[in-house]
């Protein structure tokens, strides 16, 4: 449910009264973007946080609710901290739930993070969520991550699908702690998850038939196997073409919707058997199945060394209705080879077709007229017309461009510090290969 147009519409209908009422009901169901849309409806853009409250308490929204959508929807710690501090100042009663909101704004302070941890375990308000959190922010350190684990069954919080999820994501690189945590969860309640099973075939994903292995056990187990599950087994064995198209298949005969995603990965796998891959975007096609943008690109790709097949699926796209991204576009500049008129012809078109050129875009159209630093020159000086900053890979470019005019090169390498560029060793490198046979020129530019 959309809860953010609700908001809107309650407030267009004037039911202001209500608006707070849908907020008690629904709040536990709202994400930190759904808390930053409702803000953004009922304050009306208000930047003033002093106002916050007034403008909440006019909805009648709990004065703790209104905290805790205001730090749910925190774009960063400092900024909930404060609100945080306030409700202590206030003397309101810190709910479970603001604790939670608060490890969440922290997670990318994990110090801040553990500090909200700490108080509401010390406070008697640390939730089953709250743990699962803590292993989560926690993933890319599989000991601390562990640690939270423990600490769960220590406390007596009783271990959640969503905890063996995280700990098991955290030692996917550890097979043993891996098939140890996914062996413990056996014993849960409410049992094993698909996404345990998806851990492991992720753990596993560089031995395949182990991973074919938990995939089996899921029929054994009574676990659905989703599209998502599939697909994994498919990413499994991408190498393998055959082993691809049995899960593909497989998928179709167990009642599930193969999707763009799935197809992409039959062709992907069929990459070196073009007729193949072909023949997979053309069966899309057949099924109803939308042909994504990145459906387009793998096939584009794929054809890289056949310029005419790849334009031909570049106007396709537009045939389609398919919107050609920069990266759809960059690489038909790349696929256009020694022909530099069509690589042109690529560039001229994205402006035509209102596509963002970014700095990567130009520096492929220097690498196409490297030999004519006349021509390297107007892409450079182009970039600073339309807005787009040099950087120092660009920097690089021109300089080389212009080996055999020092003077030239010498200018570029000085205006990098003009425009605060960084010159890296790379771009020195360049400028000392340069004038390596002028005497007394190297140390010149090393001083």
């Amino acid at each position: 449910m959309d809860h953010a147009q609700v908001i809107v519409d309650l407030r267009n209908a004037n039911e202001f009264q209500l608006i707070g009422r849908y907020i008690e009901l629904n709040w536990r169901d709202f994400d930190s973007d759904t808390c930053k849309m409702i803000l953004s409806t009922l304050l009306f853009n208000e930047k003033n946080p002093d106002k916050y409250l007034d403008f909440m308490e006019a909805y009648s929204v709990p004065k703790w609710l209104a905290y805790f959508l205001i730090i749910k929807s925190s774009v960063d710690d400092d900024n909930a901290e404060n609100y945080f501090n306030l409700i202590v100042k206030d003397n309101i009663d810190i709910r479970p739930e603001i604790y939670l909101a608060m490890v969440e704004a922290s997670k990318k302070n994990k110090r801040k993070a553990e500090y909200y941890f700490n108080l509401a375990r010390e406070k008697g308000k640390c939730t089953q969520d709250i743990y699962v959190l803590m292993i989560d922010i926690f993933r890319d350190t599989p000991s601390r991550a562990e640690y939270y684990f423990n600490l769960m069954k220590e406390d007596g919080i009783p271990f959640s699908q969503s905890a063996f999820v995280s700990i098991l994501y955290a030692y996917r690189q550890n097979i043993p702690k891996a098939t140890h945590f996914f062996s413990l969860a056996k014993d849960l309640s409410e049992g094993r998850s698909a996404q345990m099973y998806y851990q492991m075939m992720d753990s596993y994903k560089k031995e395949p038939s182990k991973a074919e292995y938990y995939f089996n056990l899921m029929e054994e187990d009574g676990i659905e196997r989703t599209e998502h599950i599939y697909r994994k087994m498919m990413l499994v064995y991408i190498n393998n073409p055959d082993k691809v198209e049995y899960y593909f298949n497989l998928i179709k005969e167990d009642g599930i919707t193969r999707t763009a995603s799935t197809y992409e990965h039959m062709i992907v796998s069929n990459r070196k058997r073009p007729e193949r891959a072909t023949y997979y975007f053309n069966l899309m096609k057949e099924e109803g199945v939308d042909r994504t943008a990145s459906i387009y690109s793998k096939m584009i790709e794929m054809y890289a060394r056949k310029p005419l097949e790849a334009e031909r699926y570049f106007d396709l796209m537009k045939e389609e209705g398919v919107d050609r991204t920069e990266h759809i576009y960059a690489r038909m500049i790349v696929i256009s080879g020694n022909d530099t008129a069509k690589a042109e012809y690529y560039f001229n078109l994205m402006k035509e077709d209102g596509i963002e050129r970014k700095a990567h875009v130009y520096s492929r159209m220097m690498d196409k007229f490297k030999k004519e630093p006349s021509k390297v020159k107007y892409y450079f000086d182009l970039m600073k017309e339309e807005g787009v900053d040099h950087t120092e890979y660009i920097y690089s470019k021109i300089i080389d461009a212009y080996k055999e005019l020092p003077e030239r090169a010498m200018y570029y390498f000085n205006l990098m510090k003009e425009e605060g560029v960084e010159r890296t060793v790379n771009i020195y490198s360049n400028m000392i290969n340069i004038y390596k046979n002028i005497q007394g020129e190297q140390r010149i530019i090393l001083t």
